[in-house]
């Protein structure tokens, strides 16, 4: 018996039973009991080696053959194997049942059920443990799937599994299986010694967050794909050796990879470069483009991809004939998971929990992944992969294992480790891919490499990758490749190819791209590949060289260094300024002033414990900027249970890497330290304390900045410290705040003094003792179940002037109040209590004022982490883990959580998500955002954080502009229509208490871009940019409108006039021609607009001349509102037309979808969608008429 002393492991082989119980052996041991049975021998023994050898086996292994008899009388042999016994609710035995192919059935006659021979002890004991040593399976080639027992012991000849590798779909072991229960000698090579067993990898699907159905429904899409890769028997498609559920998880076993994967084998040198090894090489590079084809082409019903090719699912064989030197071509290279697009589709249907993209394979992903994330993906996804791998493979054969990882350390070092980056065009707002920089210099510097010129294989083959492979375009263009007998290389024989002549080739030799080229299919692919590897081959005086063998040997080029430092990149003009990357920077003067008290510094070290660390995280020199270091997932799990670096480390990388035992980069930019999948993202922020006998004067002790590692508690005096130097700086060196400190709104809140125990509503109008410098808060109201309003009313109006008890105060107001107060302001505006809620007269010549109101203020409070105005935004911060480490020379500094996140605190904020705080932002010119975490400043030059960090980027400066939207008038044309497009989108997609605000909550925001744009416009719409101003769109669901407008109603050519979200439609810069036949709803308003717009647009309409519509059931309509149904026809307004026709296809226009308004009036139209038509669409046999759009 194998691992006999493993009781939940031993089994007894297959193959020893027959050996163990001949004839001869069963009879002579039913003879020592010949005189407790009553059945001839023979017929026994006959029964037992025919029939039911295993329950013989079972009852000698427990010493009580004499019950063989009852199998016998009961006719129950191996078949009914193995077996359980069924009970009713109260325990009470009902019957034997048999488990066999996962299927359980009640036996009709058995041995169990004599109660008086068999105890339920007994009975428990055979089914528990008794029978399943001998029940281990065999698996055989004839049988893919298997269901099993859970307590069925499976065959392997050691306790514990060889290697182990997690992902978050699986978990992939190696385990030695006993040779006798491997019967598929088509599948799997036996080791020569007899006494050797082979090793298979076995696989266990992980159950996520799955239920029971999903995940049955995951590995059954899985499981299905392996089966046709079975049938595809491709000698470089793995073949799955069996699939089997043991009790409900889920098992497949495969044929385990003596060599490894791709990316091991490439980790050694290659060898000397002779013929014949590049003969191998390119033998097993046409096997891999043979078996995308095949896969590709296998089921035209149903077209297959692999969706996730990467050298790690590339494994390497050993060949069956040869165990040598897998570098001598001795082994076959074959793809793996191939199952995994279509398992990995379905477990995303089904999940609850997000989860990031595979660790490593966005690497090998194409453009598409990016550019078209909605789209379906096409079967050219593998090309791009397969091109990625095929250049890495050159890569590493001419340059060694050194220079790969220094290819892939510029990939990670630039932040992005794809092979290709996105370029957004400035004009049309569209985004283009292209070949990352460091992939065009590597592919650059091989083709001047003398061992590569032109006519050679390996030239031939970057060439390929280059001009066919790695192409952004997937267009499913003609093939290029004319249909014939396609070439078989038999690659399953390394050192021997062979292939089957075919016609020439008419793809063109190669040379430089053309624009309409776009990526070569699987079948375009393997062709080339099989034409460079017969050019290469061939016997005639016209053999292509496979390359120069006495050339001299070449380095790989110089790396980039560390791009993401913005003190080591080139001095280059950005052509995106609206990019939305971070740039952090210390904010050195603020830490200077802050930390000129010793004391406050001498609190923070005493308040973190000295923690304790691992061999590995003690010697890391993290304080030099340039610093790189590698671990795994399951190292940092193993060591964070006693090392606080790798447990914050841990912290912050799970659940974005999946395998446990890939490597993980980590590496500094600037004064954070990140890692390749968060890209430019920090996830530690280092820092320093001013040394002692400076007092916080004199430079830090090392190159890292002076900042907090543990923040002081909201409302303390050190936060309230930070808040004032922040106004203290920006006073002294910008030109944020307000010039004019005499205006004050209509009404203000009087704070008082600390001592004060009330506030009083002050009016403009009283006398006053101070200058009219006042803080704004902006707050969310909060749901009304969850936060009774509090506010100014007519019948309490007089009351509030004469005085507010602050403890009655909502907890929000009261924390603006203390903020007013500690920073020596006299004055807070709060909308609910500065504006008579139930006055409309007041509250509309109110709202007017809110560009003044917010415009004109000191500075804005943001309660950004108030729920409402009960919540308060002076809350405890959240645990901030943070970890001393020493330098060299003793001097300390620290490691911490990084929270420096205004993206995620602020601009994604629950705040930032109303309709009003939009224009609040963007109209203050000074914000102190009061997030969970921290708090922010944000000014017209940039964001400062409560670390003691400085935060900039070119979008979030637009909206930071002190003087909004001054910045605009540096920006082209293209430029300024995309700032106000977006603007608006943004505003559409915000939520607003009372939709028929929509108008007024960005009033005053729109009042600045007429006044700075130079333009007449409202609602939405500037002159200057008509046209485009009213193609605009749903952006999702359905527009509905909005009814009940306070002081008049909205055009239906405005988007202010329904809710829902909005977006542009997508018309090229400068390629279109607009109509001139459209009238302005301004002219007459030309001379005031900017103040009169509002009141007159909507009267007056747009006056345009209409068309009828061939189809207007047509796919071009966009419509608002897809519920609405139309008594009358539809007709179309051309806004714009194409200025030239492109080759393939139709001149487009742009047109407005309107509907006659009022049956009375032929000529009055409303707005209902929009589209893009072509010429045969639009009835020109029908002449146009005239009509207002109002």
């Amino acid at each position: 018996m194998v691992l006999q002393d493993k009781s939940e492991f031993r089994f007894v082989p297959e193959s020893a039973l027959g050996q163990l119980f001949s004839r001869q052996v069963v009879s002579a041991a039913l003879e020592r009991h010949k005189s407790n049975l009553g059945t001839d021998i023979p017929k026994l023994v006959t029964f037992v080696c025919e029939k039911a050898m295993k329950v013989f086996a079972i009852l000698v292994w427990n010493e009580d053959v004499v019950r063989i008899e009852q199998f016998y009388r009961h006719n129950s042999g191996d078949e009914h194997l193995p077996v359980s016994c069924k009970y009713n609710d109260t325990g009470g035995y009902i019957g034997a049942v048999s488990y066999r192919l996962g299927i359980e059935s009640i036996i009709d006659s058995h041995p169990f059920n004599n109660q008086d021979q068999w105890s339920e002890r007994t009975r428990d004991y055979f089914c528990d443990y008794d029978q399943w040593p001998f029940l281990s399976p065999v698996f055989s080639e004839n049988q893919f799937r298997y269901a099993f027992h859970d307590l069925t012991h499976m065959p392997f000849v050691e306790a514990s599994c060889r290697n182990q590798k997690n992902s978050y779909f699986s978990v992939v072991e190696e385990w030695r299986i006993h040779r006798a229960h491997m019967q598929m000698p088509n599948l799997i090579s036996m080791p020569s010694d007899p006494n050797e067993h082979p090793s298979v990898a076995v696989k266990e699907l992980r159950r996520m967050s799955l239920n029971d159905q999903e995940f049955d429904a995951v590995a059954e899409a899985e499981v299905n794909a392996l089966e046709m890769i079975r049938e595809l028997n491709h000698p470089h498609l793995i073949k799955a050796i069996a699939y089997y559920t043991k009790g409900k998880k889920h098992y497949i076993l495969f044929p385990w990879a003596g060599r490894g994967n791709l990316r091991e084998f490439w980790k050694e040198e290659p060898r000397k470069l002779n013929p014949q090894y590049l003969k191998w090489v390119f033998t097993q590079l046409c096997g891999l483009a043979s078996a995308i084809e095949r896969l590709h082409h296998f089921h035209k019903e149903r077209p297959t991809r692999h969706g996730d090719l990467k050298p790690e699912n590339v494994l390497c064989f050993p060949h069956k004939d040869k165990q040598g030197d897998a570098h001598e071509g001795s082994c076959i290279l074959v793809i793996a998971d191939v199952g995994l697009a279509k398992s990995h589709d379905e477990a995303t249907k089904f999940r609850k929990d997000a989860t990031r993209t595979k660790s490593g394979t966005i690497t090998y992903e194409p453009p598409e992944t990016e550019l078209q994330p909605d789209l379906p993906r096409s079967r050219r996804y593998d090309v791009w992969s397969l091109g990625c791998i095929y250049l890495e493979f050159v890569i590493w054969l001419l340059y060694g294992a050194l220079e790969l990882d220094h290819f892939r350390k510029d990939l990670s070092l630039g932040g992005d480790t794809r092979f290709y980056v996105l370029v957004q065009n400035q004009d049309t707002r569209t985004k283009t891919a292209r070949l990352n920089n460091v992939v065009q210099k590597w592919i650059d510097w091989i083709r001047k490499d003398p061992r590569c010129p032109k006519k050679t294989a390996l030239r031939n083959l970057v060439e390929l990758v280059v001009t066919r492979l790695l192409v952004p375009d997937v267009r499913d263009a003609p093939s290029l490749v004319p249909r014939r007998t396609l070439a078989t290389i038999d690659s399953s024989d390394p050192s021997t190819p062979t292939f089957n002549l075919r016609p020439p080739t008419f793809i063109g030799k190669l040379g430089p791209r053309d624009g309409s080229i776009s990526r070569a299919s699987a079948e375009e692919m393997n062709e080339e590949m099989k034409s460079i590897f017969e050019d290469a081959t061939s016997l005639t005086s016209k053999r292509l060289k496979w390359m120069i063998w006495d050339a001299p040997t070449q380095q790989g080029p110089r790396n980039y260094g560390n791009l993401l430092d913005p003190s080591a990149r080139p001095n280059v003009k950005d052509q995106e300024p609206l990019d939305d990357n971070w740039k952090y920077t210390a904010d050195a003067d603020t830490a200077r002033n802050i930390f000129s008290d010793s004391g406050l510094c001498a609190s923070l070290v005493s308040s973190i414990e000295p923690p304790q660390l691992c061999g590995r995280c003690t010697g890391q020199q993290l304080w030099r900027s340039r610093h790189i270091f590698t671990d795994t997932l399951a190292g940092l799990r193993q060591k964070s249970s006693y090392c606080a670096l790798c447990r914050l480390l841990l912290k912050h990388v799970d659940g974005h890497v999946v395998d446990e035992s890939s490597n993980v980069r980590f590496f500094r930019v600037g004064s954070s330290l990140t890692f390749i999948d968060r890209q430019r993202q920090p996830i530690v922020s280092l820092y320093t304390l001013p040394s002692s006998n400076t007092l916080g004067l004199g430079p830090p002790v090392s190159d890292l900045p002076i900042g907090f590692p543990q923040l002081h508690d909201a409302g303390t005096s050190t936060h309230m410290r930070v808040l004032a130097e922040w106004i203290h700086s920006c006073n002294k060196t910008h030109q944020c705040y307000p010039k004019d400190d005499n205006f004050l709104p209509t009404r203000v809140l009087d704070v008082g003094t600390d001592a004060s125990t009330t506030v009083q509503l002050f009016c403009s109008t009283q006398n006053r003792t101070r200058q009219g410098k006042y803080c704004a808060l902006s707050h969310r109201w909060g749901l009304p179940a969850q936060h009774c309003m509090f506010s100014t009313t007519i019948a309490n109006l007089e009351q509030h002037k004469r005085g507010i008890d602050i403890t009655k105060l909502p907890k929000t107001f009261r924390d603006a109040v203390n903020v007013t107060r500690a920073l020596d302001m006299q004055y807070l505006w709060i909308d609910s209590l500065c504006i008579v809620q139930d006055d409309t007269l007041d509250w509309e010549k109110e709202s007017k004022l809110m560009e003044q109101v917010y415009s004109s203020a000191y500075v804005t409070l943001a309660a950004s982490c108030a729920s409402g105005t009960w919540d308060g935004f002076l809350k405890p911060r959240p645990e901030r883990e943070c970890v001393i480490m020493k330098k060299d020379d003793g001097s300390s500094y620290y490691m911490c959580d990084a929270i420096d996140d205004f993206g995620q605190d602020v601009d994604q904020g629950e705040l930032n998500k109303r309709g009003w705080v939009l224009q609040e932002r963007v109209l203050s010119r000074r914000t102190i955002y009061f997030t969970a975490k921290q708090s922010y400043w944000e000014c017209g030059e940039g964001v400062r954080c409560e670390t003691l960090t400085k935060m900039k980027n070119k979008k979030a400066s637009f909206l930071g502009d002190s003087n909004f939207p001054h910045s605009v008038e540096a920006y082209v044309k293209g430029m300024k229509i995309q700032l106000f497009q977006g603007l608006y989108e943004r505003y559409t997609n915000l939520a607003l208490s009372f939709s028929i605000d929509r108008p007024v909550a960005i009033k005053g925001l729109e009042k600045r871009l007429i006044r700075t744009l130079k333009t007449v416009g409202g609602y939405g719409v500037f002159e200057c940019y008509l046209h485009r101003c009213l193609l605009w769109q749903r952006a999702t669901g359905p527009l509905k409108r909005i009814e009940g407008f306070r002081g008049g109603s909205v055009p239906t050519w405005s988007w202010m006039m329904c809710t829902g979200g909005i977006k542009y439609m997508d018309v090229p810069f400068g390629k279109v021609l607009w109509a001139e036949d459209i009238c302005s709803p301004f002219e007459s308003q030309r001379q005031d607009a900017a103040e009169h717009a509002e009141e007159g647009a909507s009267s007056i309409g747009i006056r345009a001349r209409a068309w009828s519509l061939s189809n207007p059931q047509d796919q071009g309509l966009i419509l608002d509102d897809t519920d609405r149904v139309f008594t009358g026809p539809l007709k179309c307004v051309i806004v714009g037309t194409d200025r030239e026709v492109i080759p393939g296809r139709l001149k487009n226009h742009y047109v407005l979808v309107v509907a006659m308004a009022h049956e009375s009036d032929s000529q009055l139209y409303e707005r209902v969608g929009v589209g893009i038509l072509q010429e045969a669409q639009i009835k020109r046999d029908v002449p146009a008429i005239d009509v207002q759009i109002i």
